[in-house]
């Protein structure tokens, strides 16, 4: 039994762009229940609402970069860095999502502290995606190059 379980562990911790093709279904599941109206998310003093064409284009967006690291898996470096471009791209979204929720009841009376707390988590965000984006080119690329290197010395 525990070899089972030491061999679903290292499978999962091996492919961590699994998480894009599970939140990407989630995405789709939740699409079915915003058809007919949608989520509606109140946080605090914050009011996000979902409809069923923002949960198709999120499930898009994530079974696309699912479909992306299926065809390059054999190609990258190392996990860790695919670890970080994973986690680095989800916590960029919740950033972004979170400014969006925050910037959407924004009130007409201006609150500089609330202003700052929107551009802080739009730039953590954009930073987060930028450094996310990078670890996949640096990891492919040098990926790459190994096998490059590799094919030649044979």
């Amino acid at each position: 039994m525990k070899l089972v379980s030491k061999e679903i562990h290292a499978y999962i911790l091996s492919k961590p762009y699994n998480l894009f093709l599970i939140i990407g279904f989630l995405w789709l599941v939740g699409s079915f229940f915003t058809y007919y109206s949608a989520i509606e998310i109140q946080l605090h003093d914050n009011y996000i609402v979902i409809d069923f064409l923002v949960c198709l284009f999120f499930a898009s967006v994530f079974f696309m970069v699912w479909v992306v690291y299926r065809f390059t898996k054999v190609k990258f470096w190392t996990v860790y860095l695919v670890w970080m471009h994973v986690l680095f791209t989800l916590a960029a979204f919740i950033l972004v999502i979170m400014g969006i929720g925050y910037g959407n009841n924004f009130s007409e009376s201006y609150n500089f502290n609330s202003l700052e707390l929107i551009y802080q988590l739009y730039q953590g965000g954009i930073v987060l995606f930028v450094v996310g984006q990078l670890s996949f080119v640096i990891n492919l690329i040098i990926g790459l190059l190994f096998q490059v290197i590799n094919a030649s010395v044979r």
